[in-house]
């Protein structure tokens, strides 16, 4: 199973240079994986049959990654530095100067 996947997950290269993303590169890269996914849905493994159904229910975000090479990482990040921010300054009592604070702090 993990042979298979590593090898769908590849980037696809010509001549040792990475093949720019492309709706039919996505189209390829889905058909791939349907058909990988379909190959484990019955398998004798509780494990395998887990990540396939997993797979399954997240195929269109399994996917966009492959046009952009991109994750929603960045976001994450951000979420997470807001929430430190409100954490540290817990309390403050004047809200437009706080919202003014964070606009400052997150430009």
């Amino acid at each position: 199973f993990s042979v298979a996947l590593r090898k769908w997950y590849q980037r696809p290269m010509r001549n040792g240079i990475p093949i720019t993303p492309s709706r039919h590169l996505l189209e390829r890269k889905k058909k791939a994986l349907i058909e990988i996914i379909t190959n484990y849905v019955e398998s004798p493994c509780e494990e395998v049959k887990n990540i396939a159904h997993f797979m399954v229910k997240h195929i269109g975000e399994i996917c966009n990654y492959f046009l952009g090479y991109k994750t929603n990482a960045s976001a994450e990040a951000l979420n997470q530095n807001l929430q430190r921010f409100i954490a540290i300054n817990y309390g403050t009592r004047n809200s437009d100067f706080f919202l003014y604070r964070i606009a400052v702090h997150f430009s």
